[in-house]
């Protein structure tokens, strides 16, 4: 299962429940950040599982794997360092739209993410793919 997880902007601390179950639950994190993303789960008190650095250098390299990882069972998390990957994320953009059109869930001509990053899908605060 691919979960997109919001983090908080500013404040470690402004981050909901379901973000924080959706880290605990993880098998592994695709984030921008690894550093961040670590400082994120440590204030949290959540141990880290494997991160994975997917920014638009790594992403052409690890996005089949982290999909692939998905796929096959694994809870893969998608962060980005702040805020809700999906929206200004190219990176997670393109991670979420190869997902959900690999798994069948929408044709590839309206895969659903685009709509939601352009306002026109409600997003609960973890959006799980």
């Amino acid at each position: 299962m691919l979960t997109v997880v919001p983090t908080p902007l500013g404040n470690l601390r402004d981050i909901t429940l379901r973000a924080l179950d959706a880290l605990r639950a993880a098998d592994v994190i695709a984030c921008e950040d690894t550093r961040r993303t670590r400082a994120l789960l440590s204030a949290h008190d959540i141990p880290a599982p494997e991160l994975v650095a997917c920014d638009e250098r790594r992403e052409p390299h690890v996005a089949e794997r982290l999909i692939a990882r998905a796929l096959s069972g694994d809870e893969v998390a998608l962060v980005s360092d702040s805020g809700m990957p999906l929206i200004a994320d190219p990176v997670a953009f393109r991670l979420a739209a190869h997902h959900l059109h690999w798994t069948g869930l929408a044709e590839a001509g309206d895969c659903g993410c685009e709509r939601a990053a352009t306002g026109d899908a409600g997003f609960e605060p973890v959006l799980r793919i």
